[in-house]
């Protein structure tokens, strides 16, 4: 009895639990100048992710550890334009989790190359947020 009792709270917990809270994974959070933009019109996700590659210069870690200057950003593409408020050039702010697979890996020239080994993907959580000139230097100098 105690067994199926087990087996149907386990069942119940894999059920409402969403499925990125099921594994455990490493944040990242940081502020970073935005290098290079993977070209839209990008396709949005359905049964296949589509993903849109960013490539940041960080600055400034706020959570977790990364110990390269660059960094490359899967961001998933849910609507079309999660990417249309960043230019090359501006300073924002990004939440990763560090990944050993992903879904479906896109390269393009100059941010990820098809040779390329990966040891880890870095997908993007939530939204990117700009950061003023200001805030930006502030938060530097902390």
């Amino acid at each position: 009895m105690t067994n199926k009792l087990f087996f149907l709270f386990c069942v119940f917990l894999a059920t409402t639990t969403p499925i990125w809270a099921q594994f455990p994974y490493e944040e990242i959070i940081f502020a970073g100048k935005v290098i290079k933009i993977s070209p839209g019109p990008f396709v949005v996700s359905g049964d296949i992710p589509s993903y849109g590659l960013v490539k940041y210069k960080i600055t400034k870690i706020y959570v977790g550890k990364y110990d390269k200057e660059e960094i490359v950003v899967d961001h998933l593409i849910l609507t079309g334009n999660e990417l249309d408020n960043i230019k090359p050039g501006n300073k924002v702010k990004i939440t990763v989790h560090k990944s050993k697979s992903i879904a479906l890996r896109i390269n393009f020239h100059g941010i990820r190359e098809t040779s390329e080994a990966i040891e880890f993907y870095y997908l993007a959580r939530g939204t990117i947020t700009r950061v003023k000139r200001s805030q930006f230097r502030a938060r530097l100098t902390r």
